[in-house]
């Protein structure tokens, strides 16, 4: 289901918790993505967790916001916990929910589940979606 910008944007604005994801061998433009919207998220008073699956690659570790990544599933679970169930779990830049590797099972089970994303090919994995090609 592809969902209205207003809509998105309430779900944020009434979330005090954000888990923030990406796919698997991340790129510059999914840590790009993964580290601006943990900036904005931060601005907003949100408490913000990223999780990769993998560590920053050599190649973007220059990028800031590279310190906050965490790579363990266990972090984000008690991270998640702590919350009390207000937590929206974003996707970002990921075309196929099998980008998402070993944890997509778990994010997805989590509700809310947003997906932000670019790809043509994204059908629409989340519970809510905002697809712009």
């Amino acid at each position: 289901m592809m969902t209205d910008g207003k809509d998105i944007l309430n779900l944020i604005r009434h979330t005090k918790q954000v888990v923030l994801v990406t796919h698997i061998k991340p790129d510059g433009d999914a840590l790009g993505s993964l580290f601006g919207l943990a900036d904005v998220l931060q601005a907003m008073d949100k408490k913000v967790f990223c999780l990769l699956e993998e560590e920053v690659p050599q190649l973007y570790r220059f990028l800031p916001g590279r310190q906050q990544v965490e790579t363990s599933f266990a972090a984000a679970d008690g991270f998640i916990r702590a919350a009390d169930g207000d937590v929206l779990t974003i996707a970002l830049d990921c075309g196929d929910v099998k980008r998402l590797g070993k944890y997509g099972s778990q994010f997805r089970a989590r509700h809310p589940f947003m997906v932000i994303d670019h790809h043509r090919g994204n059908n629409g994995f989340g519970d809510v979606n905002w697809i712009e090609p």
